[in-house]
């Protein structure tokens, strides 16, 4: 099959004609240290666009640009149609779907053994990973993450570098758990994580960065390859009706009187609740003055004026500080330094109490006169 012009072919013809220029005549004794030099001069230009390592299983495109293939069906939904990352071209051949027909590119299978065999052997010692169940996912046990929050860190230990690199040609999604620094036990409550942005360092660590994109539940692990796997459960917010008959019993209010005197929704992990995201709320005389005694019979929406105008006076210059309540509530356990505390954050399902959590300690903030969470 023609494939087009070889992009990376024409990169390395030209690359290997300029260092034969340099010594057109070298004796048999000098091969090799050429061949050193072309394996240093070539390397960058064998790394996948999308994992940046060494290319497994390379495949060219028909518009010239060459993949592993693993990283290029990593990419795609069963029943789209596949696009070149680098240039957005349709790849297909004939109307056949390009990964299921087109071979390897033998010129780069040939030349990675002679180049490259040690990084092609230390390959060889990664297992694959088992096909995972739907419902199961790697577990980087670490601390707690939070949903919607972005958060960057390194990955140096080996079963984490064999973790990521199985995420990174997957769906490019793990979970985080904390680990108790006390008694050392990891928490059944955790964060789906998302990798936004990676890169892999010379020495094999990876630098990522990621955002939390859902709360779990474990239900079993396993360990696999020295790190865990669990099967788990999704772990959401209670429903808007049960948010409503909080307050309306706390309160004192009829469920649902609230929402007809002030009408403005906000988001629950994707239900429509009470507040915007784009407006911010408005303290009150009644929010102002608030103790934690007082609290408990405040409404939602009072409660969030509350949260959100002492958020302002002790972080008026945080860009990132989201209006919505439950996003808001994020936020605000993503800057906690107390560990178990931010971890109380995440396993509470209710918005309307995680905003008191928020109220309580800015409270306990004011009392005690100190300027950090």
């Amino acid at each position: 099959m023609d494939c087009g012009t070889d992009i990376l072919a024409s990169s390395i013809m030209s690359t290997v004609h300029g260092e034969l220029e340099r010594q057109p005549a070298a004796a048999p004794e000098e091969e090799e240290s050429i061949l050193a030099r072309l394996s240093k001069v070539l390397r960058p230009e064998f790394d996948c666009p999308i994992c940046f390592e060494l290319f497994d299983e390379p495949v060219t495109t028909p518009c010239g640009h060459t993949y592993c293939r693993p990283c290029l069906k990593s990419i795609t939904t069963l029943g789209e149609d596949l696009y070149c990352p680098v240039c957005r071209q349709g790849l297909t051949l004939d109307g056949t779907p390009f990964l299921s027909e087109y071979p390897e590119n033998r010129i780069i299978m040939k030349l990675i053994p002679v180049l490259w065999p040690d990084e092609l052997e230390a390959r060889k010692d990664i297992p694959p990973a088992p096909p995972p169940r739907q419902d199961e996912i790697p577990i980087f046990a670490l601390a707690t993450a939070m949903p919607t929050m972005k958060m960057p860190f390194r990955i140096f230990e080996p079963r984490y570098r064999l973790m990521m690199k199985r995420v990174l040609r997957g769906n490019k999604e793990f979970g985080m758990t904390m680990v108790d620094p006390l008694t050392r036990k990891e928490s059944d409550v955790g964060t789906v994580l998302r990798v936004e942005t990676h890169r892999l360092l010379d020495n094999g660590d990876y630098l990522v960065k990621v955002v939390g994109v859902r709360r779990f539940r474990v239900l079993e692990r396993r360990v696999r390859d020295e790190y865990w796997m669990a099967n788990v459960e999704p772990f959401g917010d209670v429903s808007f009706e049960e948010e409503e008959a909080m307050e309306a019993m706390e309160t004192g209010r009829q469920q649902g009187e609230e929402d007809k005197a002030d009408g403005a929704p906000f988001e629950v992990e994707g239900r429509t609740a009470i507040g915007t995201e784009d407006t911010a709320p408005t303290p009150t005389t009644t929010t102002t003055d608030m103790t934690v005694e007082s609290l408990h019979t405040a409404s939602t929406r009072d409660l969030m004026a509350f949260a959100f105008g002492r958020a302002m006076k002790h972080r008026i210059d945080d860009p990132l500080m989201p209006s919505d309540p439950s996003k808001f509530t994020w936020w605000f356990a993503h800057k906690l330094r107390d560990p178990p505390k931010r971890q109380d954050f995440l396993v509470e399902r209710s918005v309307r109490r995680r905003l008191k959590m928020c109220c309580e300690k800015f409270i306990e903030l004011e009392k005690t006169a100190m300027t950090s969470w």
